[in-house]
């Protein structure tokens, strides 16, 4: 019995449900005011002016909205703005 046989139906639609997610997500965050927001995968981008009342407001939202939809992060994966 090979891998195939194994996870037929399984893990070969991980990464298409990943993706619907991760554009649910993004779709949220453009509703709730980010609007130069994108995302490869679960990695998200959000461009904003560095050190910018706009920049906080986007980090703000996206842990706002994040913890209202239960979505993990990790708080390493946060980058302070720079240009």
């Amino acid at each position: 019995m090979g891998r195939e046989d194994l996870c037929r139906f399984g893990l070969r639609l991980a990464p298409n449900i990943l993706n619907a997610v991760a554009d649910a997500l993004n779709w949220c965050l453009e509703q709730a005011g980010i609007h130069f927001v994108s995302h490869y995968l679960d990695d998200f981008i959000i461009v904003t002016l560095t050190h910018s009342e706009e920049c906080q407001l986007a980090l703000n939202t996206l842990d706002a909205v994040c913890g209202k939809l239960g979505v993990p992060m990790a708080p390493l994966a946060f980058l302070d703005p720079h240009s």
